[in-house]
């Protein structure tokens, strides 16, 4: 399991490669996958020869109560409820803003390399929302200078959903709060539910809330607890670009 290698390996200078081996069941997206063209043991020999490149993917470090985790996560760390249909509570912090009370379905805090995964299904749009939103919006009065709404809705939907990816080695964290609560006693509605920092707290406010690395490694975050989490160069995973050691020549 690559990210189970990957979230242990305490120094950015040592590489991990991971190989594909059932690319008919898994798309091993962060793997090195054989093909026709180019075997395994090409691959290998590529690795050994020096013929790739490689990239470092910044990783986010995770503290609870002061003490840091012994491991990083690459994609994401998500909060939320070990009942899902409970609503999970909490406070949130981040970078310089003072923290505001929350309550949602849980939060999702990713790097560049987890933007293209969960997270971008989390904050993406579909043409057809986007189709009803400016058909809305036709019916208000705006215009669409004669260009069909359909094709409007599809140029701005990939325009948008572009906007949710960033490089891997980029120093920052992605963050979304899924399905935020505005109402009732806690209602933080100036509160910007998706966005990005280099630093974020949070202080559980539920009983039963989990905090979970990259869908590996799960703990306790009772009421009470605080966790942080934060990002910087000393953290990255050095890995190799899958375009450069697939080559053949």
């Amino acid at each position: 399991n690559f990210l189970a290698a990957a979230s242990r390996v305490p120094f950015s200078n040592h590489m991990v490669v991971g190989i594909n081996t059932d690319p008919d069941r898994s798309e091993g997206y962060l793997c090195v996958t054989p093909s026709q063209s180019c075997s395994l043991e090409k691959i290998v020999n590529n690795i050994l020869d020096g013929k790739f490149r490689s990239i470092n993917r910044q990783r986010i470090r995770v503290t609870i109560a002061g003490k840091e985790l012994p491991m990083f996560a690459l994609n994401e760390v998500f909060i939320g409820e070990c009942d899902p249909s409970q609503t999970c509570y909490f406070e949130l912090s981040c970078g310089e803003y003072p923290a505001e009370k929350l309550r949602n379905s849980g939060l999702l805090v990713y790097t560049g390399t987890g933007s293209t995964s969960w997270a971008y299904n989390a904050n993406k749009l579909s043409p057809l929302q986007v189709e009803q939103v400016l058909s809305i919006a036709q019916n208000l009065g705006f215009t669409n200078n004669g260009t069909h709404l359909q094709e409007i809705a599809k140029q701005v939907t990939k325009s948008f959903n572009e906007t949710l990816v960033f490089p891997v080695n980029d120093m920052k964290m992605g963050y979304v709060i899924r399905e935020p609560i505005r109402r009732g006693v806690v209602d933080a509605s100036s509160f910007k539910c998706a966005g990005y920092c280099n630093r974020l707290q949070v202080k559980s406010r539920s009983w039963d809330t989990q905090l979970i690395i990259d869908g590996q490694y799960t703990y306790k975050f009772p009421n009470g607890s605080k966790t942080e989490f934060s990002i910087s160069p000393e953290d990255s995973l050095l890995t190799m670009c899958d375009s450069t050691v697939n080559r053949t020549t």
